[in-house]
C-alpha cells in the first residue's frame, strides 16, 4: 500500500511536469488532484504511526495541540441594527396671544415646568392702565346701583333711572371682564408639564405671534422611530424586546420594547416605520436624539451554538468541524442557521456533550492525534 501510494504521488508529479496546463479549469483540476493524493498520503500516515508505536514504544506519535469548547444546549437570540431618532408626541410650539413688547422671562432652557406656569409676560402697562380705568367705572356703577335699588325698593325715584343703574353696572362689568381678557393673554403660560428646550426671543423684542416664541417638550412620553425595510415586515411585531444605545452620548445599552409597527410600505425607500419604547427612565431622551436600535427578530431557548472561529469550510462551501473523539480530530459534517455577534447556530451535525475543536483545527487531518490544552 505504501508503495503504490507513492508511486501514484511520483506519477502526477511527472505528468505535471511534463504539460503545463493553459487553462484554470486544468490548474484548479490538478490542484484538486494533488490534495486527494495528500489527503490519502495523510490517512496512511496516520495508520502507520499507530502500528509504529504499537510495535516500539520508543516510538513518538506527533501530536497537534489544539484547544476544544463543549457544546451544550442553549438559548440563542438574534437581533438587527437600524438607525432610530428621538420623537414626542408633547413637542409645542408656543405663540403669544396677544402681539406687543417681551416685558419679562421667567424661565430658562432646560427649566422643567408645570402646567399652569408662567413663563413670558408681554408688556401691556397701557391696557392695564385701561383695565384699572374700567374697574373704577365698575366700582362707581355697582355703587350707584346699589343705591338706586335700595331707593327703588322703598318706592322712590323712577324706573326708568334704576333700569338704567342696572344696565350700566351690567355694562361696566363686561368692559372690565373684556379688559381682563386681554390682560391675561398678555402672560404666556405653559399648557402641560414639560422641559423648556428653546427660547427664540429675547426681552425687549416683539412678539407678534407669527413666530413661536419657546418650545416646550415633555420628555415623560418621548419615544424612538426608525425605517426598516420590507424584508422584516413578517418578522417584527408589536411587543418584540430591542436594545437601545446612544453611542454619541454613552455606551451603554438600554432595554426597550416596540410599541408600534407600521403596516404601509413607504414606495420611495421600501421602508416601513416602527415606535420603540425605552423600559428605564434612568436615561433622559431629547427630540431628535440619534441611537442605534437592535431589535430581536429570532429566539430559541434550547439550541446548539458554536463559535464562527471554530467552524470550517471545505473548497464548495460546505460547513465542518472537528471534534475530540478518543484522542483523535475527527471530521463532522454540519448544518448552521443564523449568526450574531461572533455565535452561529449548529442545526445539524453535532450532540449536546460533543468536545468541538476552537483552536488548532484549520491544519488537522480527519483522525489525526491531538493534544488538548485548554
Amino acid at each position: 500500500m505504501k508503495n503504490s501510494l507513492a508511486v501514484f504521488a511520483f506519477a502526477l508529479f511527472i505528468v505535471s511536469c511534463g504539460s503545463e496546463p493553459t487553462k484554470v479549469e486544468e490548474l484548479k483540476e490538478e490542484k484538486d488532484s494533488l490534495k486527494t493524493v495528500y489527503n490519502e498520503i495523510s490517512k496512511r500516515m496516520i495508520v502507520l504511526d499507530d502500528e509504529i508505536a504499537k510495535r516500539d514504544s520508543t516510538y513518538k506519535i506527533k501530536k497537534t495541540l489544539v484547544s476544544t469548547m463543549e457544546v451544550n444546549f442553549q438559548t440563542f437570540e438574534h437581533y438587527f441594527e437600524v438607525q432610530g431618532v428621538v420623537d414626542a408626541d408633547q413637542s409645542v410650539e408656543i405663540n403669544v396671544e396677544m402681539p406687543g413688547k417681551v416685558k419679562e422671562i421667567y424661565v430658562k432652557e432646560g427649566q422643567e415646568v408645570v402646567r399652569g406656569q408662567k413663563l413670558l409676560s408681554i408688556d401691556n402697562d397701557e391696557l392695564q392702565g385701561q383695565y384699572n380705568a374700567a374697574n373704577v367705572q365698575y366700582e362707581l356703577a355697582k355703587t350707584t346701583f346699589g343705591r338706586v335699588e335700595t331707593l327703588w325698593k322703598q318706592k322712590i325715584g323712577s324706573e326708568i333711572d334704576y333700569l338704567a343703574a342696572k344696565a350700566n353696572l351690567e355694562s361696566s362689568k363686561q368692559t372690565m371682564k373684556s379688559m381682563l381678557e386681554m390682560l391675561l393673554k398678555g402672560m404666556v403660560s405653559a399648557p402641560s408639564n414639560g422641559i423648556i428646550d428653546e427660547i427664540t426671543i429675547k426681552r425687549g423684542e416683539v412678539a407678534t405671534g407669527m413666530k413661536s416664541v419657546i418650545r416646550l417638550v415633555n420628555t415623560d412620553d418621548a419615544y424612538l422611530v426608525a425605517d426598516i425595510s420590507e424584508k422584516y415586515i413578517n418578522r417584527v411585531k408589536k411587543g418584540n424586546s430591542a436594545k437601545v444605545n446612544f453611542s454619541l452620548i454613552d455606551d451603554k445599552e438600554y432595554n426597550a420594547e416596540l410599541i408600534a409597527v407600521g403596516n404601509y410600505i413607504n414606495p420611495a425607500n421600501r421602508t416601513f416605520r416602527i415606535n420603540v419604547n425605552m423600559l428605564t427612565k434612568e436615561f433622559n431622551m431629547k427630540p431628535n436624539m440619534l441611537a442605534v436600535i437592535r431589535i430581536k427578530d429570532f429566539s430559541v431557548d434550547s439550541t446548539l451554538v458554536l463559535p464562527e472561529k471554530a467552524i470550517l469550510q471545505d473548497r464548495v462551501g460546505n460547513s465542518y468541524v472537528f471534534i475530540e473523539n478518543g484522542g483523535n480530530a475527527k471530521k463532522v459534517d454540519i448544518e448552521t442557521g443564523l449568526s450574531y455577534k461572533g455565535e452561529t447556530m449548529i442545526t445539524e451535525g453535532l450532540s449536546n456533550g460533543d468536545k468541538v475543536i476552537v483552536a488548532g483545527a484549520r491544519s488537522l487531518k480527519d483522525g489525526e492525534k491531538i493534544d488538548i490544552k485548554n
